[in-house]
């Protein structure tokens, strides 16, 4: 249980020190048939980091005829972060609370459609020195979470077993026992005084029956 628990702690560690720092290394702008039928998609990369944002066009009429004026401010935006798998995302829609309402902002929106946005950078402090405009998502995107908390639970589970053994392999190397440190010099049982584990091995290992 400290294992997985370790994994998504750690999940969601790596996901969001991704998103606060790491910085864009490729982009993918809409293509003019996107633009030309009045929505596209672009996508930035980092490492560790996804952003998807699906835009809408705006356009004047002239003669009759439709023409592609500017790509508007009109988007929503889907954030996701993690290694080795997108592990967590946010989703950042325009949430009207009527159908001809106006779109709310800010604590206005529902504690779930805040949630789901995940919490912007530009709020942070500025010694952190985040990345602008960017989320920090806080749902789980499954599969990709739980195959990065199963990935940092077993990496966690055997680090943690190496130290073990490194740690008894040196105690037993200093004539201590291997459970508690204690030292066993001068002792010949096969029982530690101080915890009662067994302490053969280390007897053993310096000549003692």
């Amino acid at each position: 249980m400290c294992a997985i628990v370790c994994g998504a702690s750690l999940t969601y560690a790596i996901a969001w020190a991704s998103a606060l720092w790491s910085p864009y290394t490729r982009r993918v702008r809409p293509t003019v048939l996107e633009k030309y039928i009045g929505i596209g998609q672009e996508h930035h990369h980092a490492f560790g980091f996804h952003v998807r944002t699906t835009r809408g066009s705006r356009g004047f009429s002239e003669m009759g005829y439709w023409h592609f004026k500017e790509w508007s401010g009109h988007y929503d935006s889907t954030f996701t972060a993690g290694w080795p798998t997108q592990a967590v995302t946010s989703d950042v829609r325009a949430y009207h609370a009527e159908p001809l309402g106006p779109a709310l902002q800010g604590l206005d929106l529902p504690v779930g459609i805040l949630l789901t946005r995940g919490y912007p950078t530009d709020r942070l402090p500025a010694f952190l020195h985040a990345q602008p405009r960017r989320r920090l998502p806080l749902i789980p995107a499954w599969p990709g979470f739980l195959v990065s908390t199963v990935f940092y639970a077993i990496l966690t589970l055997a680090l943690w077993l190496t130290a073990s053994n490194a740690r008894r392999w040196l105690r037993t190397r200093r004539d201590c026992c291997p459970s508690c440190g204690y030292s066993l010099a001068g002792l010949r049982s096969n029982s530690c005084p101080e915890c009662g584990s067994d302490t053969y091995s280390v007897n053993a290992s310096v000549g003692r029956d």
